[in-house]
């Protein structure tokens, strides 16, 4: 009953909106529209088609996972896409743009790798380390620039 409350207030407060028609057949059809497309301008091959193109698509599952380690325990938002009409494509997207994303000196993969990498740090007199949190930082990264660094970064690399 708790978490029914936060998560409620977290879906109120957040960039969320209710919507009262489910919209996955109608984007399952786009994405294997644009599939088709880029098959018949020989963008992509017929098995990469029929690897990518979604079917029996789903609605995203929304929960909240607790951070036990914050005050107040609040909820982080999580979205299970595994069977939505955009997975696959956005997992074959991930996958090619790793080749850009990963070659950056302050990029970390994981808490451990972090750790790995500061753990020789010596801290200036007068220095304080720091970390910020940030809140809700997906719904918050700007997409056009976004896309358009990405873009700059795949016509700059070879991959």
């Amino acid at each position: 009953m708790f978490n029914d409350r936060k998560m409620e207030d977290m879906l109120a407060n957040f960039h969320y909106k209710k919507i009262f028609k489910d919209p996955t057949a109608i984007y399952e059809r786009k994405v294997c529209s644009t599939l088709k497309q880029l098959l018949n301008e020989n963008k992509i091959t017929k098995e990469m088609y029929h690897t990518l193109r979604p079917k029996g698509s789903k609605v995203p599952n929304f929960y909240g996972a607790p951070k036990i380690h914050k005050k107040d325990c609040p909820l982080r938002p999580v979205v299970d896409f595994r069977y939505s009409p955009s997975y696959k494509l956005a997992a074959y997207l991930n996958n090619l743009l790793k080749c850009v994303t990963m070659k950056g000196k302050n990029v970390t993969i994981n808490s451990v790798d972090f750790v790995s990498k500061i753990k020789n740090t010596v801290v200036k007199r007068g220095y304080t380390p720091m970390s910020f949190d940030v809140t809700s930082l997906f719904t918050k990264v700007p997409k056009q620039l976004t896309l358009a660094y990405m873009k700059e970064k795949l016509d700059n690399e070879t991959c």
